[in-house]
């Protein structure tokens, strides 16, 4: 039987142009850990809305994830993915399990804020 994931909601600040770690643990709905490293795939997306198109994807297949532990993971985005408007972004991060199955683990806004310099 496939784990049933918490989801929890994450918003991330960032200044435009500038670099941005982000880390997550992932845990079923009995705080077990999950194991990452069978997943078909991991996906995180950013979009103006749910139905516009991507503005910045990072991908397992893709070597976009690091993972320091089984249910651990972080990603980078670069000064150039939030070189986009200023403004409030939808992001989320989706698993697609070894059997086919897919979880969103979180979901939230991405808050791109206009720098001085």
């Amino acid at each position: 039987m496939e784990k049933v994931f918490k989801m929890k909601p994450q918003n991330i600040r960032v200044f435009k142009e500038n670099d941005v770690r982000i880390s997550t643990t992932v845990n079923d709905n009995f705080s077990l850990p999950v194991d990452l490293s069978s997943a078909q795939e991991i996906e995180w997306v950013v979009k103006l809305s749910a139905d516009t198109a991507t503005i910045i994807s990072k991908t397992k297949t893709g070597g976009d994830f690091v993972f320091p532990s089984a249910n651990q993971l972080y990603f980078d985005v670069t000064d150039t993915e939030t070189n986009i408007q200023a403004g409030s972004y939808i992001h989320e991060l989706k698993i697609t399990t070894a059997a086919g199955l897919k979880y969103t683990v979180f979901q939230g806004r991405l808050i791109i804020q206009n720098s001085i310099i």
